[in-house]
């Protein structure tokens, strides 16, 4: 594994969102990026690393309430999704649903498949569809770090 990983806790629900980078590139992605998101941001810029994309496991409000503002603040970033979660993210990801007022809205740039492989520095991770909590749930799957990172699959 050559990559780097900070975890964060965010939002009412005590979401995990993870920052992954390279040190290679310095680049980094974003997954499930909830609520106050300020706090990426701030370790993103004090490490130097250069935010180009946003990796979501499913489109539940929880899981994508900050993607919105990282894309406002780098206009660059690519954010992912399984298109089959497509329906779930124009609803609002059922926050309306949670009395929670819904996320700000916006078009996935990368439309994840099953077995499509992403590519971060010198790491790969596979993209495993897990469909069942939602239809387009995915997991992002490492092996050479021995990494999967789930969302809400367990």
């Amino acid at each position: 594994m050559s990559f780097n990983l900070q975890s964060f806790v965010l939002g009412p629900l005590g979401n995990n969102t993870y920052l992954l980078s390279s040190p290679v590139n310095h680049e980094g992605v974003v997954i499930d990026p909830s609520f106050n998101v300020d706090r990426i941001i701030k370790f993103a810029g004090e490490q130097n690393i250069n935010l180009t994309q946003v990796w979501l496991t499913h489109a539940h409000y929880d899981h994508f309430a900050g993607a919105r503002n990282l894309m406002d603040l780098f206009p660059q970033i690519k954010i992912g999704l399984h298109p089959a979660d497509l329906f779930l993210l124009e609803r609002g990801g059922l926050a309306g649903l949670m009395g929670i007022d819904h996320p700000e809205i916006f078009t996935p740039d990368l439309a994840f498949a099953d077995n499509a492989q992403l590519q971060l520095g010198e790491d790969v991770f596979s993209v495993l569809h897990t469909p069942g909590h939602p239809p387009g749930h995915v997991v992002f799957y490492c092996a050479a770090a021995s990494a999967a990172f789930c969302g809400d699959l367990i």
